[in-house]
């Protein structure tokens, strides 16, 4: 925290936020380094100190982790050790940022302060700090959003990862400030086939349903090509006279026939808004939703039409597309 290229970064930070802008920080420092670091002197020196506040007795992190299964508990104490280290860090440079914000009132940033950490995903809360140190639970306590890199390179079958990654850090952290970035089409490895390109609206419309409020993606041009920003600008077009109910609305579970059909359900006052998709199965067979109870009317966000109703429940198939939104208005 001390050192040339943290004072020096912490400044660059201030500088950024007194112009007016927000802060995405790509921080890739520790991305899957596992247990190949730290074991320096004055890290030991740290974790003896971290140590004694936990109650525990110290032993060299390297003994800890040679032998995890006869520390268990040490290991454990060594992996939030380090990933305090990151989050003390992230303390001292969203004070940074926030210092230069105060100057500015966050003028291009409609006076929110946007300090948003961007770092890795992992399948698991544990594999999130053991492989690459980052406790987002406590991150969160420093930042405004947390954005998690979901990059689904299996197209639009992994589409639903972007939404059950969201899912995850949201019920650990206990409130909604992931912000994903998603994979909308990089030069050479991260590159998508224009035949899997409508996974980019899958994704968001799986970021909206887990009431994500900011969206960000990877790379700066890619939104901007036609090919990539139809996705971007017919999801919007969509879900955008919905944003009352994907911000202030309460998830409802929903069952469908089959029951292999993803389903989401946001519910505000009378009015339901419903994401079924099928990303894997076949797109031809009819699907059924049925909703808590009997509704006035069911809205096809889509093509703007009113779906019939049996009872409490309706219709719909896969074949325009993997991922639908639906708004019911419940009596």
């Amino acid at each position: 925290s001390d050192s040339q290229a943290v004072r020096s970064t912490r400044a660059y930070m201030k500088e950024v936020a007194s112009a007016g802008y927000g802060l995405t920080v790509d921080d890739e420092h520790t991305n899957m380094l596992k247990d190949s670091v730290d074991y320096s002197p004055k890290m030991k020196k740290l974790f003896a100190e971290y140590i004694k506040t936990q109650g525990l007795d110290y032993v060299d992190p390297i003994s800890i982790v040679n032998n995890k299964k006869g520390y268990p508990q040490l290991y454990s104490a060594w992996i939030d050790f380090r990933c305090k280290m990151k989050v003390d860090l992230y303390h001292l440079y969203r004070a940074s940022y926030l210092e230069g914000f105060a100057s500015s009132g966050g003028k291009y940033t409609f006076g929110k302060s946007m300090f948003i950490p961007q770092i890795v995903k992992d399948d698991s809360i544990a594999k999130t700090k053991i492989n690459s140190f980052w406790d987002y639970k406590q991150l969160a306590e420093h930042s405004d959003y947390i954005s998690p890199m979901i990059y689904t390179y299996q197209g639009i079958e992994g589409s639903d990862i972007v939404g059950n990654t969201i899912k995850m850090y949201h019920d650990y952290i206990g409130r909604k400030i992931i912000a994903p970035t998603l994979l909308v089409g990089h030069g050479g490895f991260g590159e998508i086939p224009l035949y899997q390109k409508p996974m980019i609206k899958y994704q968001i419309f799986e970021s909206l349903m887990q009431q994500s409020k900011v969206i960000m993606f990877w790379a700066a041009p890619a939104p901007m090509d036609p090919l990539n920003l139809q996705f971007i600008s017919d999801a919007i077009r969509q879900a955008s006279p919905y944003e009352d109910i994907i911000l202030n609305g309460n998830s409802v579970k929903l069952q469908t026939t089959p029951e292999w059909v993803r389903v989401n359900a946001l519910q505000l006052n009378k009015q339901i808004l419903v994401y079924v998709a099928n990303y894997r199965n076949d797109v031809g067979h009819k699907i059924q939703v049925h909703l808590p109870s009997k509704a006035i009317s069911v809205l096809d966000v889509e093509t703007g039409k009113n779906l019939p109703l049996t009872g409490s429940s309706f219709e719909t198939d896969f074949r325009s597309s993997r991922g639908k939104l639906f708004v019911a208005t419940m009596e």
